[in-house]
């Protein structure tokens, strides 16, 4: 039995790979266009998977980061990736980690913030980014709502001041930049 269920995927990496849904060409592209995500920025891809919306990211020539919980998933990643200059992969919990002194001008998560402490994961992604840096989320509709009423409040009001949206039939994409000062 699996007491840590964000490790559920991790278990099944190969089929996880092979039946996930795909992402659009669309959300990439739009991603780029918006944060300017070139090999002059930095992005951090919080929960690869298997990397399905890992290779736009790459390509773009930016220093990509991506921070993975589980192992095996970490060892799939290697494999499809490895061999890229602009690669780098922490087998590590986000909620944990220590990244340093490092910053990001592109924080990013498909479907895999919601599981993350929510006390922990947005203030974390804040500190982070660079100013003028941007946090992007995309979920299956199925994940818009917070379990937590008022958090979920929060993120709609924050969405209706700060971000952008993107809605296909089977995603939704946050697009928040941080401004300094936050207000």
């Amino acid at each position: 039995m699996i007491e840590d269920k964000r490790l559920v995927f991790d278990t099944i990496s190969q089929q996880f790979d092979k039946w996930r849904e795909k992402y659009t060409p669309e959300l990439f592209d739009f991603i780029l266009k918006e944060c300017q995500l070139n090999s002059s920025k930095k992005c951090l891809e919080i929960g690869p998977g298997s990397g399905q919306a890992s290779e736009f990211a790459i390509n773009s020539g930016c220093k990509y980061t991506a921070i993975e919980l589980g192992k095996n998933l970490t060892e799939l990643m290697k494999a499809k990736f490895g061999d890229k200059e602009n690669f780098r992969i922490i087998n590590d919990d986000f909620e944990k980690h220590d990244f340093g002194n490092e910053h990001f001008d592109l924080i990013y998560s498909a479907a895999t913030i919601q599981w993350i402490n929510q006390e922990i994961a947005y203030k974390k992604c804040f500190e982070l980014l660079n100013e003028n840096g941007y946090l992007a989320m995309f979920r299956m509709w199925d994940d818009l709502k917070s379990p937590d009423p008022e958090l979920y409040e929060g993120i709609k009001t924050a969405v209706r001041k700060f971000g952008k949206i993107h809605i296909n039939s089977t995603y939704v994409l946050d697009l928040y930049q941080k401004r300094v000062p936050y207000n």
